[in-house]
Protein backbone atom coordinates (compact mmCIF):
# COMPACT_ATOMS: atom_id res chain seq x y z
CA UNK A 1 0.00 0.00 0.00
CA UNK A 2 1.03 3.34 -1.23
CA UNK A 3 0.53 6.41 0.97
CA UNK A 4 0.49 9.45 -1.45
CA UNK A 5 -0.98 13.49 0.13
CA UNK A 6 -3.87 14.21 -1.99
CA UNK A 7 -5.54 17.85 -2.34
CA UNK A 8 -8.40 17.71 -0.02
CA UNK A 9 -10.77 19.59 -2.50
CA UNK A 10 -10.56 16.25 -5.15
CA UNK A 11 -12.37 13.95 -2.27
CA UNK A 12 -15.63 13.40 -2.11
CA UNK A 13 -17.33 11.31 0.67
CA UNK A 14 -18.31 8.08 -0.55
CA UNK A 15 -22.42 6.62 0.02
CA UNK A 16 -20.34 4.36 2.83
CA UNK A 17 -17.68 6.48 4.38
CA UNK A 18 -20.03 9.34 5.54
CA UNK A 19 -20.64 9.21 9.80
CA UNK A 20 -23.34 10.54 11.25
CA UNK A 21 -22.81 10.73 14.86
CA UNK A 22 -20.39 13.86 14.34
CA UNK A 23 -20.06 15.91 17.12
CA UNK A 24 -18.24 19.50 17.07
CA UNK A 25 -16.42 18.91 19.92
CA UNK A 26 -15.01 15.76 18.80
CA UNK A 27 -14.11 17.51 15.08
CA UNK A 28 -12.43 20.58 17.16
CA UNK A 29 -10.19 18.41 19.30
CA UNK A 30 -9.15 16.32 16.53
CA UNK A 31 -8.48 19.38 14.16
CA UNK A 32 -6.26 21.10 17.03
CA UNK A 33 -4.17 17.79 17.46
CA UNK A 34 -3.79 17.41 13.65
CA UNK A 35 -2.86 21.25 13.94
CA UNK A 36 0.17 20.73 16.53
CA UNK A 37 1.41 16.97 15.46
CA UNK A 38 0.29 16.38 11.41
CA UNK A 39 -2.40 14.10 10.37
CA UNK A 40 -0.88 10.53 11.67
CA UNK A 41 -3.06 7.72 10.18
CA UNK A 42 -4.03 8.08 6.12
CA UNK A 43 -7.82 8.11 5.12
CA UNK A 44 -8.57 5.61 2.81
CA UNK A 45 -9.69 6.65 -0.80
CA UNK A 46 -10.73 4.86 -4.24
CA UNK A 47 -9.33 6.62 -7.03
CA UNK A 48 -12.13 7.95 -9.85
CA UNK A 49 -10.12 9.56 -12.25
CA UNK A 50 -8.54 12.89 -11.15
CA UNK A 51 -10.51 12.67 -7.94
CA UNK A 52 -11.01 10.51 -4.91
CA UNK A 53 -14.21 8.96 -3.17
CA UNK A 54 -13.62 8.72 0.66
CA UNK A 55 -13.60 5.19 1.96
CA UNK A 56 -12.39 5.34 5.18
CA UNK A 57 -11.83 8.36 7.57
CA UNK A 58 -14.11 10.71 7.00
CA UNK A 59 -13.81 12.35 10.52
CA UNK A 60 -10.25 12.66 9.82
CA UNK A 61 -10.98 14.62 6.38
CA UNK A 62 -13.77 17.02 8.37
CA UNK A 63 -10.89 17.72 10.97
CA UNK A 64 -8.15 18.54 8.47
CA UNK A 65 -10.44 20.94 6.23
CA UNK A 66 -10.94 22.47 9.48
CA UNK A 67 -7.42 22.40 10.59
CA UNK A 68 -6.70 24.21 6.93
CA UNK A 69 -4.75 21.61 5.45
CA UNK A 70 -4.54 21.72 1.41
CA UNK A 71 -3.58 17.98 1.26
CA UNK A 72 -3.80 15.11 3.83
CA UNK A 73 -2.92 11.68 3.44
CA UNK A 74 -4.61 8.63 1.69
CA UNK A 75 -3.87 5.13 0.88
CA UNK A 76 -5.23 4.99 -2.57
CA UNK A 77 -7.18 1.73 -3.23
CA UNK A 78 -8.12 0.43 -6.65
CA UNK A 79 -11.02 -1.40 -5.10
CA UNK A 80 -14.64 -1.86 -6.23
CA UNK A 81 -17.85 -0.99 -4.31
CA UNK A 82 -17.99 -4.04 -2.73
CA UNK A 83 -14.22 -3.90 -1.07
CA UNK A 84 -14.75 -0.37 -0.64
CA UNK A 85 -18.40 -0.87 1.22
CA UNK A 86 -16.19 -3.59 3.44
CA UNK A 87 -13.60 -1.43 4.29
CA UNK A 88 -16.06 1.44 5.38
CA UNK A 89 -18.06 -0.85 7.35
CA UNK A 90 -14.59 -2.42 9.48
CA UNK A 91 -13.57 0.94 9.97
CA UNK A 92 -16.87 1.88 11.25
CA UNK A 93 -16.78 -0.67 13.73
CA UNK A 94 -14.84 1.03 16.12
Amino acid sequence: MDVQNIPITNISVGEYAQRVDTKDADIAELAASIRRVGMLVPIVVVRKGDTFTLVAGHRRVVAAGEAGLAKIPAVVREDGDAQAKEVSFAENLF
